[in-house]
């Protein structure tokens, strides 16, 4: 047998070091086991026929059982020495502490302790984590379950927080908490009830200096699963955001703020609805039978199934629209569009009272659609991206028109709650030069409406900047799609979309195309930076700082023409 031999140490902290130091501990182990095989190391019973209890390792955390004499105290420390001296290790003095139980003496505590050099103690504190009970246990034997409860609501910021987020972190975090020590002791009823109450106060948005109300039994909010009916099955299962989803679930309670709920709980003296003024405003009213929402739903629904529709109670009607598609838009999935519906017509109601905004919900359709179609293709990704690439597929890099073609790339973009939109475009030549661009803060609308005015200005602006071979780019199908068709009739954009078209016409050649946002960067940039422009059309023939990096990636060193 061979054995080699060399100088090179191993690194504290090193991918070998626990390994090591398993084979190392494994060496005291034997020490004790071959000292109880003897008699001389006298192991503990939990019961009188238990099974004997010596040491428990767990890396460097270690305990040792036996009987409190000096005879037992010699042992250990033989065990102990015998062990250092073999392996090199060193016990530390400070940390480690001798646990006595209570009928043993105070001069034999001190004989014994005296013995080994290490220093009594009263209370085992924790092991591994979990404490090690000693006394009785009590409530302030789990307090650090709740101090961690509080240390972690308190990094969290409520007020910036939708209910869903509150709910989510709730579920996943907080309840997560006091599984490690569950899983060696049952915790005090009253550790229980106090984690229920810090959550419920979060989920409702509640601190030490305010109380909202609690839309939502407590009982109701925990129950599983598997006892609820298949209509809140159905209910979960709906695609879409999370905070719809709560929406809809506080909805089908009948549970969302409306004003006769703030009159039954004392907040308000008036139960009539602040949008028509003809009826008590229950869930149902502000979500279906209002005068400014019913236009809506009959743009959306199928005119064979009104009667079924606008007749069902709250129950029956959610789980219709859930169960069976009765919408107009076949190729759009309806019961997204129903939960988007409800939610945005649920903040314009909210506008309405806080911003005196109480325009009909059917201006709502063009948001909807679009948000709808957004939310269903991303819960399609992977299925789109397994598909294979077709030829047509629009680049996802900026690609240069051909010699005597100008491109114009056109974007839109909607930044903020209250719908504030703004547009910008550039134009380059076959050689990828920067020629001019523009950009513009539009007021208020809806992603759709940005991306509508981008490409009526970007025509706009190249008809004025006197080109005759014109490419438009855009990376809103829907956009694109609404302009190939041949009518428009009873569209909000009806006047712009028109206006499009109409440049069709002119004494010139003109294109759209449609490519990925990896290719429209530049127009996206611009649009963005309108955001902070003063209202108006703003056009420009020097390349903004903050596109020269995207420009400069999409073709290589920039200058603007004429520099």
């Amino acid at each position: 047998m061979f054995v080699a031999v060399t100088e090179t140490s191993i690194v504290l902290g090193g991918p070998l070091s626990p390994y090591l130091f398993v084979l190392c501990i494994e060496r005291l182990s034997h020490c004790i086991t071959d000292s109880v095989n003897s008699k001389d190391w006298i192991p503990i019973r939990l019961t009188r026929n238990g099974w004997p209890l010596t040491h428990l390792f767990f890396a460097d955390d270690l305990i040792l059982f036996s009987e409190a004499s000096l005879w037992q105290a010699e042992v250990i420390k033989n065990c102990l020495e015998t062990f250092c001296n073999s392996s090199g290790q060193k016990i530390n003095k400070y940390k480690t502490k001798v646990y006595f139980s209570r009928n043993v003496n105070h001069t034999r505590i001190s004989q014994i302790c005296d013995h080994l050099g290490f220093s009594s103690t009263i209370d085992f504190r924790k092991y591994l984590g979990a404490p090690l009970h000693s006394n009785r246990v009590n409530k302030n034997t789990f307090s650090y379950i709740t101090d961690k409860v509080d240390k972690r609501l308190g990094s969290w910021k409520e007020k910036s927080l939708s209910l869903a987020g509150r709910i989510t972190l709730a579920k996943t975090v907080t309840s997560a908490i006091p599984n490690y020590s569950m899983q060696t002791a049952l915790l005090p009823f009253s550790i229980c009830d106090e984690i229920e109450k810090k959550e419920r106060k979060f989920i409702w948005g509640s601190n030490n200096g305010s109380s909202k109300p609690h839309l939502i039994a407590w009982e109701t909010l925990c129950k599983k699963t598997e006892q609820r009916d298949r209509f809140w099955k159905n209910l979960w299962k709906w695609k879409g955001p999370q905070r719809i989803k709560n929406f809809l679930w506080l909805a089908s309670h009948g549970r969302i703020l409306s004003n006769s709920l703030r009159k039954a709980k004392g907040i308000s003296t008036s139960d009539t609805c602040s949008r028509c003024g003809n009826h008590v405003e229950d869930t149902l009213h502000i979500l279906r039978d209002c005068e400014k929402v019913k236009p809506l739903w009959k743009n959306l629904v199928d005119p064979n199934r009104w009667q079924a529709f606008f007749s069902c109670d709250l129950r029956n009607w959610i789980d219709l629209i859930l169960t069976k598609d009765i919408g107009i838009h076949k190729n759009t999935c309806w019961a997204t569009l129903f939960g988007v519906t409800l939610w945005y017509i649920w903040i314009q109601r909210n506008e309405s009272i806080f911003s005196n905004n109480n325009s009909s919900a059917d201006i709502l359709l063009p948001k909807v659609t679009y948000v709808t179609k957004e939310f269903y293709e991303a819960n399609h990704i992977p299925k789109i991206l397994s598909l294979p690439r077709s030829d047509n597929t629009a680049p996802l890099k900026w690609t240069a028109p051909t010699q005597d073609w100008i491109k114009v790339n056109v974007d839109g973009s909607c930044y903020d709650n209250q719908g504030s939109i703004a547009c910008g475009g550039l134009c380059r030549d076959y050689a990828s030069h920067f020629l001019k661009g523009f950009m513009r803060k539009l007021g208020r609308g809806n992603p759709f409406a940005a991306e509508t005015w981008a490409v009526f200005h970007g025509v706009d602006y190249a008809w004025k900047s006197r080109y005759k071979k014109v490419i438009i780019e855009s990376d809103s199908k829907d956009v694109l799609e609404a302009i190939d068709k041949n009518t428009h009739d009873n569209h909000p954009l009806e006047h712009v979309l028109k206006g499009i078209k109409a440049y069709k016409s002119y004494d010139w050649q003109i294109c759209f195309n449609h490519v990925n946002r990896e290719g429209n960067e530049a127009a996206q940039a611009l649009a963005a930076i309108a955001r902070n422009a003063s209202f108006g059309f703003h056009s420009f023939d020097r390349i903004p700082q903050q596109c020269i990096a995207i420009l400069a990636k999409d073709c290589g060193p920039l200058r603007p023409v004429g520099s």
